[in-house]
């Protein structure tokens, strides 16, 4: 479980990475964009999940799914967009709070003295990393639409965890090609609707230079890949691991994990705030592994 945990890590970060290369400028780029990665999931699950059986469960927790990633994508987008970058990260990232406490207040799971005090301290490192800045303003509209992202983002490891519960558990590979045909037709009507609304461009793969497209082209559907391989970890770890270990080491890991990839080939600057947050978030994991 701690490999595949890792691997989940690992392909979360890279893709994160790989996005700050890819030319998402308006919010017709970002609705594309996982449109393609949604259409990317379906052809994967198709081909190396097998032959499948869609059972009715398994299609409506599909559904659920899918609609889940749509609502945290739009208010991810809006809050981003909103207000201060750097807090609505933040907020973002303690989403791992609601979906722990669900883990053990709806399904009796276990929880330990030092994973509390490891999650204690992977709040207060992914504080640091962020490296918020009191004088930011933040408007009534923006604070909103956080307090939507922070329940979306819960919400979509919260379905990962009453998936694993239901009576399909083992209908992983139908549940997520149903979401991902959810995505694909609900994000191809917000791109159109951002296109007929905006006379910009389409960023997200260049119209000039052979080069240059294939490099976008090659970027979304490593990305694309990358989304649905720790998504696919993820539903099934989120099963096999309680979640006070789960969510606190896969949301922990992907901010360390990520701040260093950005760090090596972004040349991303650390401010001694954020070097400590790093340092602090990798301790903390290790706590909430070893509790």
């Amino acid at each position: 479980m701690y490999i595949l945990i890792l691997l989940s890590i690992l392909s979360a970060s890279v893709n994160s990475t790989l996005l700050h290369l890819l030319p998402c400028k308006t919010k017709k780029d970002v609705f594309t964009f996982n449109f393609f990665s949604a259409l990317i999931w379906m052809f994967l699950l198709f081909a190396i999940g097998g032959r499948m059986h869609f059972s009715s469960g398994a299609v409506l927790w599909g559904v659920l799914y899918g609609i889940t990633q749509i609502l945290f994508l739009i208010f991810k987008l809006q809050a981003m967009h909103s207000g201060p970058v750097s807090i609505t990260t933040l907020l973002g990232n303690c989403s791992l709070l609601l979906s722990t406490s669900l883990s053990v207040l709806l399904w009796q799971e276990p929880i330990r003295i030092g994973q509390i005090l490891g999650i204690i301290l992977l709040l207060l490192s992914v504080f640091l990393a962020t490296d918020p800045k009191s004088e930011m303003q933040m408007s009534r509209k923006w604070k909103l639409l956080c307090v939507f992202f922070f329940l979306f983002a819960s919400a979509v490891g919260i379905v990962f965890k009453a998936f694993s519960y239901s009576d399909v558990s083992g209908s992983v590979n139908e549940m997520m090609f149903s979401a991902a045909g959810v995505m694909s037709i609900g994000l191809l009507l917000l791109s159109g609707f951002s296109t007929i609304n905006s006379k910009e461009p389409l960023h997200l793969i260049p119209q000039s230079g052979k080069h240059r497209f294939f490099r976008g082209f090659l970027l979304i559907f490593s990305c694309g890949i990358l989304s649905c391989l720790y998504n696919r970890l993820n539903i099934t770890l989120s099963g096999k691991l309680p979640g006070a270990i789960f969510f606190p080491c896969f949301n922990g890991g992907v901010i360390v994990c990520s701040a260093l990839l950005g760090r090596l080939f972004l040349k991303e600057q650390f401010s001694k705030k954020q070097l400590l947050g790093l340092l602090l978030g990798i301790l903390a994991i290790v706590i909430v592994g070893i509790s």
